[in-house]
């Protein structure tokens, strides 16, 4: 991530940097928004799946959401799907229970 993020923004940020958690939201959220963008032109609506593999298996990865294929990788992405899913799902609940009634959609 921090290669495409240096990639992406022409920045020189090196991988102790992305351990600072500022740094690290704004890689995750350039390099993210970059691939959304091209899941988008490829008439597809980007999902958390779409994320989480991109997170997880590069780039491309997203394209292994509509079109698994049978292979290693794939079964890492999976997994990876599978445990990290609960955990954004439990955030997301939590930060709607933070939110006022009056911000709650």
């Amino acid at each position: 991530m921090v290669d495409d993020y240096n990639r992406i923004t022409g920045s020189k940020a090196t991988h102790t940097d992305a351990f600072d958690p500022v740094v690290g939201e704004r890689i995750a959220y350039a390099v993210l928004s970059h691939y959304a963008k091209h899941i988008q032109a490829s008439g597809i609506t980007p999902t958390a799946d779409h994320m989480l593999f991109i997170w997880n298996g590069g780039g491309g990865a997203w394209k292994r959401v509509e079109k698994p294929q049978a292979d290693q990788k794939q079964i890492n992405l999976n997994t990876y799907r599978s445990r990290a899913t609960p955990i954004i799902n439990n955030y997301i609940n939590g930060k709607e229970k933070r939110r006022k009634p009056t911000e709650r959609t």
